[in-house]
């Protein structure tokens, strides 16, 4: 009498379920992975901003509670400020000896210079953190004292990255040119969020990189992730 034994091997079906299962597996575990990364990403913008606005506070609190400038004698805040963020100590424009705290993990361009690595993705509000270069008629020299309404005040955003060197060191194109007469009349008036876009052409404007939303930081220290169509002129001029 004669035993059949049953191959040890996989069936053609059997091959073909196993794969089916392992693709479904894959279709569920990809997106959540990639969810997971963009969460953690998006926490670690926050809390760099929170440092930096932290940062920049302790430097006015050393300058008789004045706001440092965007620029100082040429030289962009994250190189003049580096010791206050963790950076190399070298008060020059080389951008790889920056701290990575100025750096969003979520940028998009990766400056392939190495000179350039560490470049600012953040920019800074330019009503408080001035640009006396290229706004001269504007004052150089904002005290603390000047800041009635820390909370709602945006001192740092997601900034449009240029595609040439150099750094995002303020958000000069936000709604125009209007953070410059931006009165108590309009104070709730929703800001254009502008092109959105990476690129020379739009730099100075705010970068909505995280799910369409842009990461800012307050005067006060504390961060937010904000949809467009949020911010009002109230949250960027100090006058009012």
């Amino acid at each position: 009498m004669k035993t059949t034994q049953r191959s040890q091997a996989f069936t053609l079906i059997e091959l073909l379920t196993v794969i089916a299962i392992i693709g479904i597996l894959a279709s569920v575990l990809i997106p959540t992975v990639g969810a997971v990364r963009q969460s953690a990403r998006n926490t670690t913008c926050l809390s760099n901003q929170r440092q930096i606005a932290l940062a920049i506070n302790l430097a006015a609190a050393d300058n008789r509670d004045i706001y440092p400038p965007a620029t100082d004698n040429g030289t962009l805040w994250p190189s003049s400020l580096r010791n206050y963020f963790g950076g190399k100590s070298d008060n020059t424009n080389n951008n790889s000896l920056n701290s990575t705290l100025v750096v969003c993990p979520s940028r998009l361009l990766i400056p392939t210079a190495p000179t350039e690595i560490n470049r600012s993705t953040y920019s800074l509000n330019p009503v408080i953190m001035v640009d006396p270069i290229n706004e001269p008629s504007r004052p150089t020299k904002i005290n603390v004292s000047k800041i009635t309404r820390p909370s709602e005040i945006v001192f740092i955003a997601d900034g449009v990255q240029q595609d040439h060197g150099g750094a995002a060191a303020r958000f000069y194109k936000i709604g125009g040119d209007g953070w410059k007469t931006a009165n108590v009349s309009n104070a709730d008036t929703i800001i254009d969020d502008g092109p959105d876009m990476d690129g020379s052409g739009n730099a100075g404007s705010l970068r909505f990189r995280h799910k369409g939303k842009v990461n800012v930081a307050y005067i006060d220290g504390h961060a937010a992730t904000l949809a467009k169509g949020t911010l009002r002129w109230r949250n960027i001029q100090i006058d009012y």
